[in-house]
This record gives C-alpha cells, sequence and structure tokens, in this order.
C-alpha cells in the first residue's frame, strides 16, 4: 500500500510532535525514541528530505529590531 505525499506529511508531523514530547525516564523510554527517530528517517527519506524540514524556514521577527541607544 502506497502514501499520499501529504499522509506521509502527516504522519512525520505526528512522529516528531511524539519525539518532541517524549520525556526519557527509563529504557523502554529511550527504546521508543530510537524507534520514532528510526521512523522519522525512513519518512523523511520517503519524501526525498534527507535535510532538516526546518533549516530552509524563513524567520520573520515579531518586533524589528531597533538601534542601541548605547546604555
Amino acid at each position: 500500500m502506497a502514501l499520499s505525499t501529504p499522509s506521509i506529511e502527516m504522519v512525520l508531523d505526528l512522529v516528531e510532535n511524539r519525539i518532541d514530547s517524549l520525556h526519557v525516564q527509563d529504557i523502554n523510554d529511550l527504546r521508543e525514541l530510537k524507534e520514532l527517530e528510526y521512523t522519522r528517517r525512513e519518512l523523511r527519506s520517503m519524501l526525498g528530505q534527507r535535510r532538516n524540514p526546518h533549516q530552509s524556514a524563513q524567520v520573520i521577527p515579531l518586533f524589528p529590531a531597533t538601534a542601541s541607544t548605547g546604555r
């Protein structure tokens, strides 16, 4: 069964959210983290994304930079 690109992206988002929320407290958590990281690599390779997708994100400042007042 083949997955569409949007489906792979959705599953990848879910896996990354789980990785971000996982707090490793014992060996079972560590095993789960390793499995999730492997799954993330596999999904990224399915999408052809071998780099971190956040590297190309544009950063938009909330507040414009102001000149230093020299305090």
